[in-house]
């Protein structure tokens, strides 16, 4: 019996708790050396695969394409659609447009995407009844109906259990559970207004109100798909009083309504930006670690790539500079994909994704006129909803 075999022999529970032991990148590569092993992780995808806080290593491969709202322009109706990327995964899964629309009639009303991370998209609409709000699983078809939160003019943010996660005993996210954070997106410069639904209660929280900053600071922050979240924190671009600079971040935890600033890296300049910021020259993400960073253009093609430190505090450092190939003007962003850790932006007419933590970019195709300028959300799976997709394929 060679090598190979004797492992491959070894009793499924055994095997199960090595798997258990390893990051789950290292698990996703031991699927392909043999059936046994494949058969063991993929039946325990949510184990095998669950989030750990040294396993935030991102996987371009679960990036499918970018969900974005469309009124159309001589009938006026609204609708969700999905641009997807080309290659041979997304020929994998089901459209998702036509199970937000068109075979579901119950989801007819819900023609508004608000938020969308892991595979679940929370929608919304002016004929929904009652503004309610619905949270759909596009690999399962699961959905859940809920009611708005109890205040108008809110944004809401929708965080997973991987979002949450901060220890090995976190849920891996592949269900139909989340956190819903409703907040008030102007006039937070006296605290933010917020409220949390929780799937696993099926109830909204009590409104609360977090401590206020400090006079002069921030006004508002920039909503839609501009937030990044890691370990249960909200994170937003913050304007100030002088209309349209941006110069700091504004952080809430969904969990303990604590709020905070971040400076911006000094020497960065003043980011002018009025109204939404769907389209810029910067951009937040998240670090392969998990750390709070920074990308964006000074011209001439060039990206840089700032880190926030840990521990809590302003300092940022500069991690790298990528340039961007046959490229001499700036680079404006229109979304960070958590999951796989690409942004994508356009320059000179193209499209391009830039991958940040590798430190590379390739180009996609010409601007998409029918997204240019739009609100994109990423249309990403977390590792467990993938791996069960496999079994079919």
């Amino acid at each position: 019996m060679d090598v190979v075999d004797a492992w491959a022999s070894l009793p499924p529970d055994l095997l199960l708790d090595i798997f258990l032991r390893l990051e789950a990148a290292a698990a996703l590569r031991c699927t392909g050396v043999c059936k046994p092993w494949r058969r063991a992780i993929i039946g325990n995808a949510a184990s095998c695969l669950r989030p750990r806080r040294v396993d935030y290593c991102f996987v371009p491969g679960l990036l499918l394409g970018f969900f974005h709202n469309h009124r159309d322009t001589h009938t006026g109706r609204r609708h969700v659609m999905l641009r997807r990327l080309p290659g041979p995964s997304a020929a994998r899964f089901p459209a998702a447009s036509s199970l937000v629309h068109g075979d579901a009639t119950d989801l007819a009303p819900y023609d508004e995407l608000l938020s969308c991370r892991d595979g679940l998209v929370l929608l919304g609409g002016r004929r929904a009844a009652a503004q309610g709000l619905c949270l759909c699983s596009l690999m399962t078809g699961d959905r859940m109906f809920l009611p708005a939160a109890a205040f108008r003019a809110c944004t809401y943010v929708l965080l997973t259990a991987y979002d949450l996660a901060t220890s090995d005993d976190a849920g891996a996210g592949d269900k139909l559970e989340a956190l819903i954070l409703a907040v008030k997106e102007k006039n937070v410069e006296g605290g933010m207004t917020c409220q949390t639904f929780s799937t696993r209660d099926g109830a909204w929280g009590e409104v609360t109100r977090s401590s206020g900053f400090e006079r002069g600071l921030v006004t508002r922050i920039y909503t839609g798909s501009e937030v990044i979240c890691r370990g249960g924190a909200v994170h937003w671009l913050a304007m100030g009083n002088d209309a349209g600079v941006v110069e700091r971040t504004v952080a809430l935890d969904a969990r303990t309504g604590r709020a905070w600033m971040t400076e911006l890296p000094e020497g960065c300049g003043e980011l002018d930006c009025y109204g939404a910021l769907h389209d810029s020259p910067l951009r937040l993400a998240t670090a392969g670690d998990g750390r709070l960073s920074m990308v964006r253009s000074f011209g001439g093609g060039a990206v840089e790539v700032w880190v926030l430190a840990g521990g809590g505090g302003d300092l940022w450092s500069l991690r790298r500079t990528i340039k961007v190939p046959r490229c001499g003007g700036d680079v404006w962003f229109s979304a960070f994909c958590p999951r796989s850790g690409c942004l994508l932006g356009h320059v000179g007419g193209k499209e391009i994704i830039v991958d940040a933590e590798r430190g590379s970019c390739c180009l996609i195709g010409a601007v998409d006129d029918t997204n240019h300028g739009r609100c994109l959300y990423p249309y990403e799976m977390d590792w467990s909803t993938y791996l069960a997709k496999m079994k079919h394929f």
